[in-house]
Parts: structure tokens; sequence; C-alpha cells
């Protein structure tokens, strides 16, 4: 496998903080990176193949080198000209199966109770860290117009709210098993959607998107994955229970998902499209009609939360399937 796996350390509020990345080997038969005096030697990306960017979320009580082990982001990379990075969360007390353990690692996605969550941790603005220490790396070059965020269950989430929070940043999501649990419950009363769009600058209001009545600011293509079987993150009805001992929690669900972030995109109005594939899965595609953007929802017939990637059992190539979509848009 042509490329680099290497963990790097940033300071992140009160934590030094970690993550993994993957770089793909450079064509160094590309112009723009030929020295002419030893062109062997150079590997930097010219202005015409800049690099795109994955982050890539671990699960709650996972970790960021396990999941580059199976997400399928890496065997991407490899293949072409892409970084790929896995962020690491947070360790804090936790509960696992119902016992408290010391080690629990989560994301601080909102309205869930993570650990993470309950005990305040600032994941965006770590997450905006990891972004500028490698957009600041110039062997990298990063291309700005073209960062995805990915990420699986706990992850998932989280990579949803970070892109619904910096529209202007994200050129697209992939996620597994996790929705956007960012907004509030607004029942459609104006007053209280005029509020939420005061006090935050990544959405207008949107008088024909209701009941959410919310446009993002920018658009953000998005790829969704659930499977029917999920024991964590149930597809149906979105009951949560992330076997932490916890109670369970109610979140949106899995389709109510994908036409929020429809709405969001200003795609409410239209039909979707449909695609079966084996087995009774299917593809479910909102896309503008300029192909602008697109929302996404691969339902994978029968699978588990951990079984909807290949490389844990699914038959349908889902992390393929997501960036065959997203590789087009940019910002």
């Amino acid at each position: 496998m042509g490329g680099k796996l290497l963990k790097k350390t940033i300071e992140s509020g009160d934590f030094e903080r970690s993550y993994w990345v993957f770089r793909s080997k450079p064509n160094l038969n590309h112009p723009d990176r030929r020295d002419p005096i030893n062109p062997d030697l150079r590997d930097l990306p010219g202005p015409d193949n800049l690099t795109p960017l994955v982050i890539d979320l671990h699960d709650f009580n996972s970790c960021a080198e396990i999941l580059s082990l199976y997400s399928g982001w890496l065997e991407i990379a490899a293949s072409q000209n892409m970084v790929v990075v896995w962020p690491q969360g947070v360790e804090t007390f936790g509960r696992v199966d119902g016992q408290l353990a010391k080690e629990v690692t989560s994301w601080a996605a909102k309205n869930i109770p993570y650990p993470a969550t309950d005990e305040g941790i600032d994941d965006t603005s770590f997450l905006l860290k990891v972004i500028e220490d490698l957009q600041g790396n110039n062997e990298l070059g990063i291309n700005p117009d073209r960062l995805y965020m990915a990420g699986h269950g706990n992850g998932a989430f989280m990579a949803q709210q970070f892109a619904f929070e910096h529209p202007q940043l994200v050129a697209g999501v992939a996620t597994h098993a996790g929705f956007l649990q960012a907004l509030p419950d607004l029942k459609g009363d104006i007053a209280d959607v005029l509020n939420f769009v005061n006090a935050n600058s990544n959405v207008v209001f949107s008088p024909n998107s209701g009941p959410l009545y919310l446009k993002l600011v920018q658009k953000v293509p998005i790829v969704n994955i659930h499977a029917t079987g999920d024991e964590i993150i149930s597809y149906e009805d979105g009951v949560l229970s992330p076997g932490d001992g916890s109670s369970i929690t109610q979140t949106i669900g899995a389709q109510p998902n994908h036409e929020r972030w429809a709405v969001l995109n200003g795609l409410g109005a239209l039909k979707p499209g449909y695609v079966k594939l084996p087995d009774n899965s299917t593809i479910q595609t909102f896309r503008a009609t300029d192909d602008s953007v697109g929302v996404q929802f691969i339902t994978v017939e029968g699978e588990f939360h951990d079984s909807i990637y290949t490389k844990l059992g699914s038959f349908v190539e889902t992390t393929a399937l997501a960036w065959d979509f997203l590789k087009s848009f940019t910002k």
C-alpha cells in the first residue's frame, strides 16, 4: 500500500490530543511535483493537483486506529491522491455495559448523553485545530475546497454536527449510522426559528422550508448510510442505546434525518430518486437540477451497527459508494 500512516499531537483546550494521518503516495511524474535538478526528491503538490481531505471520526468507546482498519477510507486513499485523518476522541469517565470505566472515548455530539458531551468537551475547536494544522503543512497540499467529514455512530453524529455548524468549510459528508442532533426541537414555531437563526450564522430563515423553516447558508452534500438491523442506533425510530448503561435516547431517526438534510440544502420540494441494490438494500437521492448539491441515503438491509461496513460484513461497498457520490462536490 502506497503512503504513510503517522500519528500527530496538538494542544486543544486543556488536553494534548492526537490524530492519525494517511497521505497516499503522490505521483512524482506530475510536472508540478518534479524538481528540475533531482525530480525524485520533490514531493510538493502543484496548484492543479491539490489533495482532498477526509476526516473520519470513530464510534463511542473506540479509537482512531481501529476505525482506520475497517472504515474503507484507507484503501480509497491508497488508490488515489488523498489525505485521510482519524482524530482521537477524549477519554473520560463513563459507563460500558453498565460498569463505570475510566477510559471511555467519545465525541461531544449535542443533545446526546455521551460522556464527552456531559463533560463539556469542545470537540468542534479540536477539529478546527486539526484542519488548521493540516492546511499549514505544505507537503500535504490540502485543497481547502475539498474537505469531507465522515464517521461511524457517535463519530457520525459529530461529523454531521460539524458540517452543519461550519458549512462554509465542508464540501461533503459521508456517515455511517448517525444523525444531525444539533438542532433543537423547534416544532415549527416561527419565533423559536427566528431566535435560532439570530443566534447561529450557519443558517437562514426559509419560509418555504416548513416545518423546519431553515436553510444552510452554504450547501453541504451528504451521504448517510444506515443498516435496518442496527442494534445501537435503531433505523426505524432512532432510539439510541449506546451500551453504556445509560438510559436510551430518542433521536430523529434515519429517514427523517435524510429528509432534514434535504430541507437544509433547499431540496425538500424535490422527489427523491431510488436505486435498488442486491438483497433489498436501496439508495435514495435528492439532487439539485444543476447538480450543485445532493443528499443521499443508503439503506443496508439486514446488517447491524458494525457490519454496515464492508470489512465487517456488509455485502454493499458502502464507503466506496459514498465517495463515488461525494467526490465531484467542492466548495
